[in-house]
């Protein structure tokens, strides 16, 4: 059941909803037991085989907390981490390991739903107790922390500490008309991001990658187009998902931890991983980073760290070498931010590099990082980076928009590009539409708030450093008329968004994260 499906929006949800409003009058323990008990229902009507597999990690893991808490030993604590990779390995990489090993397999690879996110939830949970920073009492609590489903299947990667607070007070769960419109504010921005402007996108980005993969040689325009509809796609992709995600949660009066935030206003790769996939990254950071050695052994012990680090990030995106060299292209990126700072990059003024121009290769690696996030093959990431460079010799143009360009077009005739008609061009080649649609996806990105900023009044997630978001373009762009408030005008901004979205629903199609 997808968040942008009518079942989950005017079925499931609202059910859910009721459910526990209902049990919340008899006390804070039956709408928490209701909550568990839909969650289940949730991941059981996804993979109903799985349920068993979800359960047994839940009780080992909790198991494996108190006795973590009653013996400290490092030797149970790390039992159980590698308990829980083992299972992760074999589920997500048994196939991929197995082909390196040179033993091939015809099994096709069916990864359960939310392995990579629940396992991670629970491998935190046991390194904390083992840190003293939890302690493991309130087996409901901990059993809604890994199940509840606003998180359960895309995350975010959720620390106990962040929620336990939350499930354990007084008022947990208690229906309040400030949750509700906050809520449903953010799912309907979420919903229209996806819909909206997500999955237009992936229109435009679908045929070039498709193309790439043959044999085909795809042509400069082709190329930039379709890496930058890709880019542009994860973005609100991800970034709808995760507005969905802390609405769902909120709506039930529980703050999730912000999970992005802005990241194409970075102004280098080491903000780009403050910004996306916070959850992850600081995960990464903690529970791995950290234990390997983190900044502790110099510089080079440092820059190798983080390498490993990004390599097994991008392992965990996907058991695919496409996947493993995205992390290594990060990896590289981070570690030549990391050389240039280490040089007084960030103090010497001769080394100083200017803000646009910070933005600008930041951006361009992230664009052709992204080239092999989402290609099928590295033939196919190859095929692209070198249309991109124009070395298939293809550098075309549609004739239509020759008229168009107008003196432009004798320039760009001039260091090579041709036109070519109607006949000659292909189902990938893009149109003054896209380019609308690009103009529009950048100054979203760019030029506006993100809708944490939007929202900053009422606190939409925990482990929030408001600080941070955006807080100057909220300052600047948003007048104090324009900020969210819980009133009419805004009510119905929101439920043309929500309907809008809705009627898009014929060409639903999953979120990107789902599928790690």
């Amino acid at each position: 059941m997808l968040f942008n499906s009518y079942e989950f929006l005017i079925g499931f949800l609202p059910l859910c909803l009721a459910l526990t409003c209902a049990a919340r009058r008899f006390g804070r323990l039956p709408a928490l037991s209701i909550l568990v008990l839909v969650s289940l229902g949730f991941y059981a009507l996804w993979e109903a085989q799985y349920i068993l597999l979800l359960l047994s990690s839940i009780f080992f893991n909790y198991l494996m907390g108190n006795l973590v808490h009653a013996t400290r030993l490092r030797a149970v604590v790390l039992s159980g981490v590698l308990v829980n990779l083992a299972i992760l390995g074999y589920f997500k990489y048994r196939i991929f390991f197995g082909e390196l090993s040179g033993l091939h397999s015809a099994e096709a690879l069916v990864v359960p739903l939310g392995i990579s996110f629940y396992t991670f939830h629970q491998i935190s949970f046991l390194i904390d107790v083992n840190r003293k920073n939890i302690s493991p009492r309130g087996f409901s609590e901990y059993l809604l922390y890994v199940t509840f489903f606003p998180q359960l299947i895309a995350g975010p990667i959720v620390r106990f500490t962040e929620v336990i607070g939350q499930f354990k007070t007084a008022s947990a769960f208690t229906p309040r008309a400030i949750n509700f419109a906050v809520g449903f504010t953010m799912i309907a921005a979420g919903l229209f991001k996806k819909q909206i402007l997500a999955d237009t996108f992936a229109g435009y980005a679908r045929p070039v990658f498709a193309l790439a993969e043959t044999s085909a040689s795809v042509t400069m325009i082709e190329s930039w187009t379709g890496i930058l509809a890709y880019t542009l796609q994860i973005y609100f992709d991800f970034s709808g998902y995760s507005d969905m995600a802390l609405g769902i949660a909120r709506i039930f009066g529980i703050r999730l931890p912000v999970n992005f935030n802005s990241p194409y206003k970075a102004t280098s790769i080491i903000d780009f991983w403050r910004r996306w996939h916070i959850s992850l990254s600081r995960f990464l950071r903690d529970y791995l980073y950290v234990v390997i050695g983190g900044n502790r052994g110099g510089r080079i012990r440092r820059y190798i760290n983080v390498m490993i680090v990004m390599l097994l990030g991008g392992l965990w995106h996907g058991a695919d070498w496409t996947f493993v060299l995205w992390g290594g292209m990060h990896g590289g990126m981070l570690l030549i931010n990391h050389a240039w700072r280490d040089l007084g990059g960030g103090k010497a003024r001769h080394l100083r590099i200017p803000p646009a121009f910070a933005w600008f290769i930041t951006f361009l690696g992230v664009m052709l990082a992204w080239t092999l996030f989402r290609a099928e093959s590295v033939h196919g990431a190859l095929n692209l980076w070198q249309g991109m460079l124009g070395i298939n010799g293809r550098m075309a143009l549609h004739d239509v928009d020759k008229q168009t360009l107008g003196d432009l077009g004798p320039i760009l005739e001039a260091i090579g590009f041709h036109w070519i008609n109607a006949e000659q061009v292909s189902r990938a080649f893009p149109t003054q539409t896209t380019f609308l649609w690009f103009a529009a996806g950048l100054f979203i990105c760019l030029g506006l708030p993100n809708t944490q900023a939007w929202l900053r009044r009422y606190r939409p997630a925990c482990s929030l450093v408001y600080g941070d978001l955006d807080a100057r373009s909220v300052a600047d762009f948003v007048s104090i008329s324009l900020r969210w408030r819980p009133t009419v005008p805004w009510a119905l901004l929101t439920a043309a968004m929500l309907i809008y979205a809705i009627f898009h629903f014929g060409n639903t199609s999953e979120f990107i994260y789902w599928q790690f």
